[in-house]
């Protein structure tokens, strides 16, 4: 068969390689066809990637007044877009170069590319409207105060205009993120309607580009407009209630007589005008009641136009609480609030009640739960009756600023002057300003040394309240030295004179003084066989016999305290019990407070010393080891923040002086914050 004679040819052994090498030649020039078409291709990818990211840098290059930093983070993310998108994880194939390169890039398409450019620009958009209106924009006056997320806003400009820069518990305040073709910015602000108590994952808020843009949705300036226009405009509120005041006054007033009522009491053209008043806001606030939140155009006035200070909002609530036994519990805990650990926290609560926005039930119940007061819908309810009366209040004062009822007035006889005799003060009121003046004095002997008091002196009268604090501040700003004069005359105030200490009452011998510590120094001379007094356990003190020791007295006046303790030691004229020593005492807060508040510049200056140098203040080292006088400014800024706020904006003038405040630190509820953002802190929650 053919296996059996098999034909065998010749071995060409070139042949194959010939025919190779021919193969490899035709095919040659069309792969190296098809890997210039693939380098062309990668660098069409990547200018396609590139017009993409330029146009997320066109977009915040727009954003006029962004701060360098916030924009440099978005480049970052930019940047980082492009890096990620023209990646290559080529893992162990480096040695294959280009041709790995291209087997292993995992190319987005031009959709997916227009989708994160579209994306980008979604995120981007909301903070390009906020710094392109942040100039003109008015978070105190010039935005609706009745939206729901107006102190969110606010606090979200305020953070703009400050760069964004956060401080020590919140370094990181702005960012923005890329993930794939998703983009997001985040804006961190501390949450206003937080208090301490609360949950601390409640004390801040990250605000991303929808709720910015929500926030910006909701705070239209044009609503304020529409208010203003509204509540004073030609068709609005005034001048509806006024009408109808003019149209029934002409009546009841047509013989410029003011008719009585049927129990005889005269019917005033002011108290018509007030029931008028009250009229419209009852008529209002019942129609409002189906309403969801009980929304009205009363709320609306109590939020914008309600401009009344705490100390007039106070006086209403205890107007008020006299009938009404919700409301009478708010002001025994403000007047029982004994300041523990320096701090009025309860009346500071009862403060944020009468100014928190008009229905916000659940702040209000958030701030009632921390009061421990367990009928919270009831004390709501008498709460907005309050600021309904507040709602009242407003509108009679800007209608009886234009003299509405000086007209039905003509027909009144002309009363004759009645001469009131000044009353005499009572033997008891004068007792206690000779008290208080006594205190007075004993004040600014210590305050000689450090700066000066500021207080006045007191008269009694029937309206005697005790020491009257400062209401401006000074302006002086020297720190650390004393004059000459005034030191040697605050040095012969104390020298020779009596003060009570651990061996009883005794005579300073020395007096010295460290201007940069802050500390006084007593010393007494030892004494052998002389009489002196010794307080018993009631508080009084006896005579006795015997020796005294050389000893020193070492207080440092840079702490509140000690001020105070000092300030006791020398009331030694004051008996040590009843009502004169409480008085005494009792003094002493208004007297510190009344010196920090007139010294609050010094005061930031002076950051102490270190090891006898003037210390230099840095965010890690804010204050000195001593001698610091940031614990009067704390005070201030704790017990009565408007102060601090009106002390500030009180300098913006002084340019020279506000640009050494403003960066300069403070210590307020366990945080250390610079002047500024204390101010957008402290003005957050005054809103």
């Amino acid at each position: 068969m053919s296996y059996r004679n098999p034909r065998f040819f010749k071995e060409d052994y070139t042949l194959i390689n010939r025919s190779f090498q021919a193969a490899f030649g035709a095919a040659y020039k069309g792969a190296q066809d098809y890997y210039d078409n693939i380098e062309k291709e990668q660098e069409e990818y990547e200018s396609n990637v590139q017009v993409r990211s330029d146009l997320m840098k066109q977009d915040i290059a727009n954003l006029e007044g962004l701060a360098a930093g916030t924009k440099n983070t978005i480049l970052k993310t930019i940047n980082q877009f492009y890096s990620d998108a023209t990646r290559v994880d080529t893992g162990d194939k480096d040695r294959l170069g280009f041709f790995a390169k291209n087997l292993d890039q995992e190319r987005r398409s031009d959709i997916d590319l227009d989708e994160a450019a579209q994306n980008f620009s979604a995120a981007a958009q909301p903070l390009n409207i906020l710094f392109a209106n942040l100039e003109t924009i008015d978070e105190k006056g010039g935005l609706n105060k009745s939206s729901d997320t107006y102190l969110e806003y606010a606090a979200v400009i305020r953070a703009a205009r400050n760069g964004f820069k956060g401080n020590i518990s919140n370094p990181k305040q702005f960012s923005f993120s890329n993930d794939g073709n998703n983009f997001d910015m985040n804006i961190r602000i501390e949450n206003p309607k937080w208090r301490p108590g609360d949950p601390e994952d409640k004390k801040y808020i990250d605000v991303n580009s929808k709720l910015l843009a929500t926030y910006i949705g909701n705070n239209n300036p044009e609503d304020l407009k529409k208010y203003k226009t509204a509540y004073s405009g030609e068709n609005g509120v005034l001048e509806s209630i006024k009408g109808d005041y003019e149209t029934r006054a002409n009546e009841m007033f047509a013989e410029g007589m003011v008719p009585p009522t049927s129990d005889g009491v005269l019917i005033t053209p002011e108290k018509f005008l007030r029931s008028s008043v009250d009229e419209y806001v009852n008529v209002v606030t019942e129609s409002a009641k189906d309403k969801p939140g009980g929304e009205s155009m009363i709320t609306d006035i109590f939020n914008n136009s309600v401009d009344f200070g705490y100390s007039k909002r106070y006086s209403m609530l205890t107007e008020a609480s006299e009938d009404n036994e919700l409301l009478k519990t708010l002001v025994d805990l403000a007047e029982g609030d004994t300041a523990e650990n320096g701090i009025f926290e309860k009346r500071e609560i009862i403060a944020d009640l009468l100014e928190t926005k008009h229905n916000d039930t659940s702040l209000n119940t958030a701030l009632l739960n921390k009061l421990g007061i367990t009928d919270t819908k009831g004390t709501i309810e008498a709460l907005n009756k309050l600021k309904d009366g507040m709602v009242a209040e407003k509108i009679y004062k800007d209608l009886y600023g234009q003299s509405l009822t000086s007209k039905y007035r003509q027909a009144d006889p002309e009363p004759e002057p009645e001469i009131i005799e000044p009353k005499k003060p009572t033997q008891g009121e004068q007792d206690r300003s000779d008290l208080s003046n006594y205190g007075l004095d004993r004040a600014n002997e210590i305050g000689s040394f450090i700066g000066e008091m500021g207080i006045e002196a007191i008269d009694a009268g029937e309206n005697f309240k005790g020491p009257k604090v400062p209401s401006l501040v000074d302006s002086n700003y020297d720190y650390y030295d004393v004059e000459e004069g005034r030191y040697n005359d605050a040095i012969n105030k104390f020298k020779g004179t009596k003060v009570d200490t651990k061996d009883g009452v005794r005579f300073i011998d020395e007096v010295n003084y460290d201007p940069m510590s802050k500390n006084l120094m007593f010393g007494y001379d030892q004494k052998r066989g002389i009489k002196y007094q010794v307080q018993k356990e009631d508080g009084t003190y006896e005579d006795t016999y015997g020796d005294l020791p050389e000893r020193t007295d070492i207080l440092d006046l840079s702490n509140p305290d000690d001020f105070k303790k000092l300030y006791i030691r020398r009331g030694i004229e004051v008996s040590k019990t009843g009502k004169d020593a409480r008085n005494y005492k009792n003094d002493a807060n208004a007297f510190v407070m009344g010196y920090a508040k007139s010294n609050l510049y010094r005061h930031l200056l002076d950051t102490g010393t270190d090891a006898g140098d003037v210390h230099k203040p840095t965010a890690k080292s804010p204050f000195g080891s001593q001698g610091s006088m940031h614990r009067y400014v704390s005070l201030v800024a704790e017990q009565d923040p408007a102060f601090f706020i009106s002390a500030i904006d009180n300098i913006a003038n002084n340019r020279e002086l506000y640009d050494r405040l403003k960066n300069q630190y403070v210590k307020y509820r366990g945080q250390t914050l610079t002047v500024l953002d204390l101010m957008t802190k402290l003005q957050t929650q005054n809103l």
